[in-house]
């Protein structure tokens, strides 16, 4: 005859045992998550350093070239010639202009320096974004 204790104490040492394996499989996989998970934290927080490296580098360089740039034509607008735009043509009998402050058919020389200036600080923004785009193109493809 079948003894039902013996069987219902071999089912709850079965249960018992698969249970316990079950909870190892999970502690086990658990632990393996947290190990990748630290280590995609380690890459990502590498990978932002070396994104604020690069934002930093790219940044102090447009600032140098800017200065620079700015330097230069702090000097060149020192100068009070008039350069003219077109032939000169006197329409009255009076006085020369002076060479100080523009006529008709002058502008002055600061004037064309602010303008062309302001487009030189242009194409430094534009070259520095484009490093800056270039740069993070090359250190993405490394990985």
């Amino acid at each position: 005859m079948i003894d039902w204790l013996q069987v219902i104490l071999t089912a709850i040492a079965t249960a018992t045992i698969a249970f316990g394996l079950h909870e190892m499989d999970v502690e086990f996989i658990k632990a393996n998550q947290a190990a990748a998970l630290a280590a995609q934290k380690q890459e990502l927080s590498t990978q932002c350093d070396e994104a604020k490296q690069l934002t930093e580098k790219v940044s102090h360089d447009y600032e140098t070239q800017l200065s620079s740039l700015n330097a230069q034509l702090s000097k060149l607008r020192q100068s009070t010639i008039c350069v003219p735009i077109a032939p000169n043509t006197p329409r009255h009998n009076g006085p020369a202009a002076s060479s100080r402050s523009p006529g008709k058919n002058e502008i002055a020389a600061g004037t064309l320096y602010d303008y062309a200036g302001d487009y030189a600080k242009e194409r430094l923004q534009l070259v520095a974004c484009q490093n800056f785009v270039t740069q993070t193109w090359d250190m993405n493809r490394g990985r």
